[in-house]
């Protein structure tokens, strides 16, 4: 009987140390867990602002755009103007001197 009780202590003993094993190692496994978790929502948040900044990055392209489309139509618009009052200016001038010729 005693060797009977031994052995069952013995048992006993193996079966507390493997549960203490489990034990140890579940709370590992939760703390990692927990970690992996933790990552993933850093993750989420990066990646939410990674889109924000493709969408403001788009956003700017776009007005970068239309601002030189609207800049090279002032050009082009102020070159016609200078083209135009350059022809007057020769006009006037062509004028001026016809009426010097005919008064002279």
């Amino acid at each position: 009987m005693e060797v009977k009780i031994r052995g069952l202590t013995s048992e006993l003993v193996e079966a507390k140390k493997e549960a203490l094993r489990w034990k140890n190692e579940n709370e590992d496994l939760r703390n990692e867990l927990k970690l992996l978790h933790s990552d993933v929502r850093a993750m989420k948040l990066e990646i939410r602002k990674i889109k924000e900044l493709r969408m403001e990055n788009e956003k700017l392209r776009t007005e970068v755009i239309d601002v030189r489309a609207e800049l090279t139509r002032i050009r082009r618009e102020d070159l016609c103007k200078s083209d135009s009052v350059k022809g007057t200016d020769k006009k006037d001038k062509a004028m001026k001197l016809k009426q010097k010729t005919y008064l002279s």
